[in-house]
C-alpha cells in the first residue's frame, strides 16, 4: 500500500511539533500519524479512542527516558530472526505506516512458521480500534 505524500505530510507534522517543544501539539500530531494513519482522514477514529490515545501517548511523551539503555544488540536482532523458535503471530492494521507494514513483511520472511493477521480498517493500534477481532485472532492463535 502506497500512502506517499500523505505519509510525508503527517511525519512532517510530527517533526515540526517536536521542534517547537509543544507537548500537546506533538501528542496531537502523533495521534494523527499513528491512530488515524496515512490512508484515512484526520479525525477518522472515534473520539473516545482519540482521548484514550492522547492519555496513553501523553504518559510516554512525559516520561523521562534518559536512563533507558542505549546499547543495540550485537549482532543486530534482524539478522537473527531465523533463530526464533516460538510460535509467532504478526498482527498489523492495513492502514498502518508504510515502514511498519514493511517490517511485518520482514518478520514474515525471517521467522520460521510465523503467521500474519491483517486487521482491516486499522492503523498502528488494531487492538485499540478493533479489540474483539484482535482478541479473537490472538485467542485462535494461542489455542491453535
Amino acid at each position: 500500500m502506497d500512502f506517499g505524500s500523505k505519509y510525508d505530510e503527517l511525519y512532517a507534522e510530527v517533526e515540526a511539533a517536536e521542534k517547537t517543544g509543544g507537548l500537546a501539539a506533538l501528542n496531537e500530531a502523533e495521534m494523527r500519524l499513528w491512530l488515524d494513519g496515512p490512508g484515512r482522514r484526520r479525525g477518522y477514529v472515534d473520539q473516545l479512542l482519540r482521548d484514550l490515545f492522547l492519555d496513553m501517548n501523553g504518559i510516554g511523551l512525559r516520561s523521562d527516558f534518559k536512563n533507558a539503555p542505549r546499547e543495540r544488540p550485537e549482532p543486530p536482532a534482524v539478522g537473527r530472526l531465523h533463530d526464533v523458535q516460538a510460535s509467532t503471530l504478526v498482527v498489523i492494521g492495513d492502514q498502518d505506516m508504510p515502514e511498519v507494514i514493511d517490517t511485518a513483511d520482514v518478520l514474515m520472511r525471517s521467522i520460521p512458521n510465523a503467521r500474519k493477521a491483517v486487521i482491516h480498517d486499522a492503523a498502528h493500534l488494531p487492538s485499540l480500534e478493533h479489540p474483539e477481532e484482535f482478541n479473537r485472532l490472538v485467542l485462535d492463535f494461542l489455542l491453535g
